[in-house]
């Protein structure tokens, strides 16, 4: 708050309230008489001034990453933490390291990130570029899609307890990818909320201390996805051979319940679908130890223990979003009077 500047308000034509711009400011940012700037009403009511030159020199970012056999084992953070930041080209260089290498670290990144491409290629070095922007995809619809790609794979996840098949676990395996683009896609767009670049509004959000708890959902979900995922492998690697209860499918199937309330519970910021996830959780306290107990003799299948210990994360993961659901509706709450006093 060290910046902040006092300016009274004033009244011409007798409706239009005015206020003079600190001319320091103005002359930094290259204003002159006849300049247009925008202004972004944002959803508590404040204001942010955005001036021209903002939009020309966000509208293009350029990173560059240099790969050499020091940072080889590295060069696919680099790129995806470009991406992340908000950088939508890349410049990847690479000295001494050859060049199918240099593509697989291309491969990789891009298999991972939504809308990477590349689109220019010259000697030692390739440019990655990303396509997308936050109006082909919004961070509400990326959201909606994740959160039912992971729930179609707890739902496939489920199918298999009951009735094992190969090719419904590979697939549960291969659509974990797509949760990723869309995980790395929303902390992309979080990462410009927070860097001015878009405004809470744009990202259906109330206020920017949502994003915080945003941030903790869209993890969850992603590693429930990853959950899924070792579950399925660990289906794999056993075969036929796993015992697979109905203790067993009918915990995983509450598990699979308590997800899907507590998406809800955040799509629609309704604390009846929290009140079910926390009654399930309790409930599923119980049943756990139960088959816990009743599986202790089975030595010979470790993966079993391995898939409980995932649907125990499961339920942690659906309990941190529930928590984070109340923890936006607090702070909706909280930002509400002030509109209702304006």
């Amino acid at each position: 708050m060290g910046n902040v500047i006092r300016r009274k308000v004033q009244v011409t034509g007798g409706s239009t309230f005015i206020i003079s711009l600190p001319k320091e400011w103005a002359r930094n940012v290259g204003l002159t008489q006849g300049s247009e700037v925008l202004i972004d009403i944002l959803p508590d009511y404040t204001l942010r001034i955005i001036p021209p030159y903002t939009r020309l020199e966000t509208s293009i970012k350029v990173k560059e990453v240099e790969v050499n056999p020091d940072n080889i084992n590295t060069a696919i953070i680099e790129i995806l933490s470009a991406y992340l930041a908000g950088y939508n080209v890349i410049k990847v260089r690479y000295k001494d390291v050859d060049i199918n290498a240099v593509r697989g670290i291309i491969d990789s990144a891009k298999s991972k990130a939504i809308g990477l491409e590349v689109l220019e290629e010259r000697a030692n070095e390739l440019t990655l570029y990303s396509v997308i922007n936050t109006s082909s995809l919004t961070m509400s619809e990326a959201l909606e899609k994740m959160m039912n790609t992971t729930r179609s794979m707890l739902e496939d996840v489920e199918r298999t307890l009951i009735r094992y098949d190969e090719g419904i676990l590979k697939s549960i395996i291969e659509r974990d990818d797509v949760v990723d683009k869309l995980f790395l896609l929303i902390m992309r767009q979080l990462n410009q909320l927070l860097l001015g670049e878009l405004s809470p509004s744009q990202l259906g959000l109330t206020a920017l201390p949502e994003a915080l708890y945003v941030v903790i959902s869209v993890k969850s979900i992603e590693r429930i996805a990853d959950h899924a995922v070792l579950i399925s492998k660990n289906m794999l690697k056993a075969a036929k051979r796993i015992i697979i209860t109905d203790q067993i499918v009918n915990l995983f199937s509450k598990t699979r319940e308590t997800y899907v309330n507590a998406i809800r519970g955040f799509r629609n910021m309704d604390k009846r679908y929290v009140n079910k996830v926390l009654v399930l959780v309790k409930e599923l306290k119980r049943s756990e130890e139960h088959v816990r107990q009743n599986i202790i003799n089975l030595t010979g299948f470790p993966e079993m223990h391995l898939i409980l210990d995932s649907i125990r994360r499961i339920r942690a993961y659906s309990l941190d979003i529930v928590e984070s659901t109340i923890n936006i509706m607090t702070i909706r709450e909280l930002v509400r009077p002030k509109r209702n006093n304006i």
